[in-house]
């Protein structure tokens, strides 16, 4: 019961931190594991600017990088 609660109290400090970066104009990059739909969904959820998976930070950085620091109405 007690970890439940500290996994909530988690969640929410890192959902409230984001909020307060996005809200500065700052870019948030998220990071999960591909199969971590859940983790994956909660970045998402909490505002991240984009959320990599292993792979992407791997392989892909570059990338990555473009998509965290696009302007709006870029492509």
């Amino acid at each position: 019961q007690a970890e439940v609660e500290r996994n909530r109290q988690v969640v929410a400090d890192a959902e409230s931190l984001v909020a307060k970066l996005v809200a500065a104009g700052l870019p948030v990059l998220g990071h999960a594991g591909h199969k971590e739909k859940d983790l994956i969904a909660m970045g998402k959820r909490a505002g991240c600017s984009y959320v990599a998976s292993n792979s992407e930070l791997t392989f892909k950085l570059g990338s990555v990088l473009d998509k965290l620091f696009q302007k709006p109405g870029e492509s």
